[in-house]
């Protein structure tokens, strides 16, 4: 039986796992198949059969696997009545709706783990596993990492996900596509699958939806990268993604410094794996499937024109003439030249470049990465460096299971999950009921505040500051100029601020993007939304009245380069603190997480593996 275990669960002595936090809201599923009463696994699996039966009605799923251990572990029993509210004439009156209420905040408040927060699932894109099984399968650890049930698991995943037609879509509500199509066969398959296997003929029906769109060679960049890496496509028909990148002076406008960091630390892996043209040792296996992906044989593929092919179920953003321009001079012109002495120095050197930027957001984010994107690729990275060293074993392989099956997150949600259920919570205004509840998440969110800027020389490896706290008993005067500097250094010249990072970019750049299927690569307009600070403390509104109306404020002219200026003290010291220490945000120290700096240590769900 599957179970979700919070905490530490001696991981300490574990040299591999790291915290800042003492584990708080680390989340790892284990499989235990002695600890399981014959009634919870029929509760279990009538939650699977419940969910195959209506997955194409209600494709996200209810994370009842977790719901159904934590409630029988509270032994949770609803003792507040049941009512009916609808619309058969019964009397609506405010006793019966609060009464409803007040169920729904009693049993949403039994879900909360012991450690303060509510775990959750926070999954959807349909990408995620794939990379995952090609790099276990590549560094030869997929048969150590996968037992039989978590092959089972994730081939449930797959199986429950796939589309009447028989493809696989960019996320769970979406339509098929090449992208995640071939992807999801590609794991079939590595998983252990035949060419005709699966449940419901799942290969098969796959394959023909494959084939019958022009074979493979129609996946957008992110896959051919994978598919290349795999050995089942060319780099030849890649676009160009060389390292050399990384050596350009921040001053350029197509600085990797430049773009957003979503798809600078997607990018930068690849690039490497560009610039390596690295291929993983060709197996039987990776022979069938370069026979099976494609309409014509795999030797007689023309891949110097593929690189600019794309599905049209994948064409969300056509590229450009100019951009097409772009590529095909780097791929016929600069790609030969930079492959070739004395340049080829110069390669060497900008893939060293490139596993120093890896190995310093690794170690900056405790081996979590920003994302599941980059997970894989940085892991891989690491191996392909050195199939011995440490820095590949310090990656975790995480993963979350709901009734639906085994799956990748995105991105793991403890402290924005928990934040958004307090204020839930406290809408409900029944705080003399969940006072505990509260209390014990109040104390949760203590845990993810980050008070250091990642480490060492973080400016050269466009890291933004990340030094900032926001929840405490009693915030001290310091630490306000800390979130307000945090806060101001992320404004834009709209008033608004980004999701990720300040913006760097010029907005022509994201016509260059190299993906078809996302439009996020350096600076989105509609990243810089309107947003307000509301600050509840009365003096600081005061304090905020008596300012010249006339004269507003700008990020840009408060702080440079993650750095407060005086006026930025100033504007705090108005706003009703003493000034007594003044904090420029330079000061050295680790981040937890990067990107959106300021989560929680072990915010990545994962399974622990010894490798």
């Amino acid at each position: 039986m599957w179970r979700l275990k919070i905490g530490d669960y001696g991981t300490k002595n574990d040299p591999y796992i790291f915290s800042t936090n003492n584990f708080a809201g680390s989340q790892i599923w284990e499989f235990d198949p002695d600890t399981v009463s014959v009634e919870e696994l029929a509760e279990v699996e009538e939650a699977r059969l419940n969910y195959l039966k209506n997955r194409f009605n209600v494709k996200n799923s209810s994370d009842l696997l977790w719901q159904i251990q934590i409630l029988r572990e509270k032994k949770f029993k609803q003792k507040i009545p049941q009512v009916k509210i609808g619309n058969n004439g019964e009397e609506k009156t405010t006793e019966i709706a609060t009464t409803a209420l007040r169920r729904a905040v009693h049993i949403f408040s039994a879900l909360q783990s012991c450690h303060g927060h509510w775990p959750a699932d926070n999954s959807g894109p349909l990408f995620c596993n794939t990379p995952m099984v090609i790099c276990l399968y590549i560094t030869g650890h997929l048969n150590i990492i996968f037992s039989a049930e978590h092959r089972k698991e994730m081939l449930r995943y797959i199986y429950n996900h796939q589309n009447e037609d028989g493809g696989w879509g960019f996320h769970v509500e979406g339509h098929s596509t090449m992208f995640g199509t071939v992807l999801n066969y590609l794991c079939m398959r590595l998983l252990g699958e035949g060419p005709d296997g699966g449940e419901n003929s799942a290969c098969t029906r796959a394959r023909k939806w494959i084939l019958d769109r022009g074979g493979a060679t129609g996946m957008p960049s992110w896959g051919k990268t994978w598919l290349s890496i795999l050995g089942v496509y060319n780099w030849s028909g890649c676009n160009p993604m060389p390292p050399e990148f990384w050596k350009l002076p921040y001053f350029l406008p197509i600085s990797p410094g430049k773009l957003l960091c979503y798809c600078r630390l997607t990018y930068l892996p690849m690039s490497y794996f560009y610039g390596k043209r690295f291929v993983c040792p060709i197996t039987p296996l990776v022979l069938q499937l370069r026979e099976e992906i494609y309409t014509q044989p795999y030797n007689a593929i023309n891949w110097s024109k593929m690189g600019h092919l794309c599905a049209k179920e994948d064409l969300f953003f056509p590229h450009t003439t100019v951009q097409n321009l772009l590529w095909d001079t780097l791929h016929n012109l600069v790609e030969p030249v930079l492959n070739r002495w004395p340049l080829k120095k110069l390669r060497e050197k900008s893939l060293e470049t490139a596993m120093n930027h890896i190995h310093y957001e690794d170690e900056a984010s405790r081996y979590m990465t920003i994302g599941c994107v980059e997970k894989p690729l940085n892991m891989l990275s690491c191996w392909v460096e050195d199939p011995n060293g440490d820095y590949f074993k310090k990656h975790l392989e995480y993963f979350w299971i709901g009734e639906d099956g085994m799956k990748v997150q995105g991105l793991c949600s403890q402290t924005l999950v928990c934040a958004f259920a307090v204020q839930a919570l406290l809408a409900c205004n029944l705080t003399d009921e969940i006072g505990p509840i509260l209390m014990k998440a109040h104390d949760f969110l203590k845990t993810p505040q980050v008070t250091d800027n990642p480490p060492g020389d973080f400016k050269s490896m466009f890291r933004h500051i990340s030094k900032g706290e926001i929840v405490g008993e009693k915030m001290e005067p310091e630490r306000f100029y800390d979130a307000v500097n945090y806060i101001l250094s992320m404004q834009s010249e709209t008033g608004g601020v980004p999701a990720w990072e300040p913006r760097r970019a010029p907005s022509w750049l994201e016509a260059n993007h190299t993906s078809f299927v996302n439009k996020a690569p350096s600076s989105v307009k509609n990243q810089t939304q309107s947003s307000e600070i509301f600050v509840k403390d009365q003096n600081l509104k005061a304090n905020q009245s008596d300012a010249p109306a006339s004269k507003s404020t700008n990020s840009s002219s408060l702080v440079k380069d993650g750095v407060a200026s005086n006026d930025s003290a100033s504007l705090a010291k108005k706003q009703g603190n003493d000034g007594k220490k003044q904090r420029n945000g330079n000061d050295a120290g680790v981040v937890v997480k990067q990107g959106n700096e300021g989560w929680i240590d072990g915010e990545w769900v994962h399974i622990r593996f010894k490798i």
